[in-house]
């Protein structure tokens, strides 16, 4: 899915839910950060793996470093990355903590500087996100959690004061009845109700308000889930799971506007331990962007083909070591002409 938001910001693609976002991608990546950082390379960790380099070329034959460290668990702990003429030019840190989760992270880039620190309650639950740019404070989230340990409100605040906060309502067994989104203002901006009703009984939904219901079934060997949200004028959209019954193994994800139309759809190869075939992104029912995955015998991913409307975009061809570390990758463009090549070796070991 990464890929295809990034197609879809290089080409040109806006929807509804981008539009009305000064800079929607900014959120994206400072989770997408968060998660994919936080998190040991196991790959890594069994080769005994210390230092990577990595030699990413550009079309224009412009040649960039960049150095990868990890420790011995397979955690990243410092990315170096050095422009074609050998000079520093960006370094990222970051530090965990005996529990082996991420409390602090430092992105240099000429002068400026980038920090997020993360505090932790006892249990391990997050109580704390702050992102300092060259010391000064500029936006933090705070976590709270009731008896039981689920989360209660997270509140939102940038240098101005409070962004935003959402707050999370439970029965006595744990399970989410509702939960609230308020701006600056504390005016309700959306809310979701899990309280779901019975067929044909009638819901009476605030304006800002949606239901999201479950609903579970089997048909032909296959488990399908459906979710689906409901807005206060009747309005529905509808996400779809399909699971081979036999193993549970994910096959297809659909995603239905409030129109009733496709906007999203995911094919999974069941065998190949929930490896993405196609990705699909639709409007009025047509493909738009389509994005499709080739694996070799042993499941490596070898190919990435990017179509917009039925034309190829980009192209990428990978290789791998005897290790089954991927050491080369060659993305092409429309023309088949190379846009980035990328090669990786090993430079040190445990």
């Amino acid at each position: 899915m990464k890929n295809l938001m990034l197609a879809m910001l290089l080409f040109g693609y806006s929807g509804a839910a981008f539009s009305k976002v000064k800079n929607p991608f900014h959120l994206y990546y400072l989770d997408w950060e968060f998660s994919e950082n936080s998190k040991p390379n196991e790959q890594i960790k069994s080769l005994g793996i210390k230092t990577l380099s990595v030699e990413e070329t550009d079309r224009k034959g412009k040649t960039f470093r960049v150095i990868k460290h990890y420790d011995r668990e397979g955690f990243l702990t410092k990315v170096e990355r050095f422009n074609p003429a050998g000079k520093l030019q960006s370094t990222y840190e970051q530090r965990f903590n005996a529990q082996k989760k991420l409390v602090f992270s430092k992105k240099t880039v000429g002068n400026k500087i980038t920090e997020n620190v993360y505090n932790y309650a006892e249990n391990g639950k997050i109580l704390r996100h702050e992102i300092r740019e060259n010391g000064k404070l500029i936006f933090y989230c705070d976590w709270t959690y009731d008896y039981k340990g689920f989360v209660q409100e997270k509140s939102s605040y940038n240098r101005k004061g409070l962004m935003a906060r959402t707050t999370h309502e439970y029965d006595d067994s744990g399970k989410l009845l509702r939960t609230n989104h308020f701006n600056a203002k504390g005016k309700l901006t959306s809310a979701y109700n899990y309280a779901c009703k019975d067929e044909g009984e009638k819901l009476n939904l605030a304006k800002q308000e949606k239901l999201q219901c479950s609903t579970e079934h089997r048909e032909s060997g296959f488990i399908v889930r459906v979710t689906e949200h409901t807005m206060s004028n009747g309005e529905k959209s509808r996400m779809v799971f399909k699971f081979r019954e036999k193993d549970t193994s994910l096959v297809e994800e659909i995603y239905f506007g409030y129109s009733g139309k496709i906007n999203f759809r995911v094919s999974y190869d069941p065998d190949l331990k929930r490896q993405i075939l196609l990705e699909s992104t639709f409007i009025e029912d047509k493909p738009t962007f389509v994005h499709r995955y080739e694996y070799d015998q042993q499941g490596l991913l070898t190919k990435e083909i990017t179509e917009h409307k039925g034309e190829i975009l980009t192209s990428e061809a990978k290789e791998y070591s005897t290790e089954q570390l991927l050491i080369k990758s060659e993305i092409r463009n429309t023309k088949n002409q190379i846009v980035r090549q990328t090669k990786t070796l090993v430079t040190a070991r445990y």
